[in-house]
This record gives C-alpha cells, structure tokens and sequence, in this order.
C-alpha cells in the first residue's frame, strides 16, 4: 500500500528486465503558493507605495491620525523569524499615534475594512479579535478581505495623508 503526502512532488521510477527490480521515490517540497494582491480602495489622489508581498504575516500597524484623516500608516512585518519595518506612507504627524498589535505569533489579520470620502478610516479584523476603529467613519465603506487568506502586504496611495489602502494575501495553511 502506498500513501503521499500531498505536499511533496513525487516521480516514481520502476527498472525491470522482465520484473520489477526496484521501486523509488524522488520528492522535494511544493514551492509555496503566489500571493494575490487585492486592490486598492479608498479616495483619489496620492502616489503609489507598496511595501511588497514577501512577508509571511504583519506583527504591527502604526497609524498617523490628523484632526479628519489618517495621516500616515506603517506596517511591521514577520520574514523567517525576523522583523521588517515598512517605509512610513503619508505624513508622520504631531498628533496622536495609535498602534495595533498582533501579540499572538499565530495571530495574523484577515481583513481591513475602511471608510473614505475627504476623511479616511481603517479598521481592522484578526483572526482573533476586532480591533476599535481608527480613524474617522464616512458614508462610502470598503472590506479587503479573501475567505480563507490571510494578509501578508500593504499597497496603496497617498501624499499627506493616507488615500487608498489594499492589501497581499496568502492562503491559510
């Protein structure tokens, strides 16, 4: 009886001369699976950024909060057990800074919903727990989110304040 792990590749060799003279198995493991990038949502303007798509989970998000808009966000990531700091998107501000952190290694974000018009708001969702809301609530509402996927990345624009938001996505092993 044979089983395989679904994991691996296998290539079977039979050499024989009549009969079977062995039986083998060669296998490496499945090169992990592409992330999909979600696009942006938000207002108009601003100019592109986007932090990539390499990181295996966020860990921390700083958000910039200005009297009516999110000023600037930046992202912690997780690579191989190391830490990586995304640039800052927008203007760091004076005013209040928030932080929202991921304490759980095995915690990881699956959704940000957000809010925009000429004020912007993120809100975001773990697979753990919802986090408060950040930022301002307008009428024009957005939900990045992919069943099953987690978020690995951040995209998005802006200038002096935070315009549009998306995000990578992996699936959930």
């Amino acid at each position: 009886m044979f089983s395989f792990n679904i994991n691996y590749v296998f290539l079977v060799l039979i050499m024989s001369h009549y009969t079977l003279r062995a039986l083998g198995a060669y296998y490496r493991p499945l090169p992990p699976p592409d992330t999909e990038k979600l696009e942006e949502q938000g207002g108009d303007g601003g100019d592109y950024w986007d932090d990539g798509n390499s990181f295996s989970g966020t860990r921390k998000i700083f958000i910039g909060l200005t009297e009516n808009a999110i000023g600037f966000v930046k992202f912690m990531y997780v690579q191989n057990d190391s830490v990586i700091f995304g640039d800052d998107h927008g203007s760091k501000t004076l005013s209040d800074v928030q932080e929202f952190t991921l304490s759980d290694p095995a915690e990881y974000l699956t959704s940000v919903e957000g809010a925009y018009d000429d004020k912007s708001g993120v809100i975001t969702t773990t697979s753990n727990k919802n986090s408060r809301a950040f930022g301002f609530s307008t009428t024009s509402t957005f939900t990045l989110h992919k069943d099953g996927h987690k978020i690995v990345g951040f995209h998005g624009k802006s200038s002096y304040m935070l315009h549009q938001i998306g995000v990578h996505v992996l699936p959930i092993p």
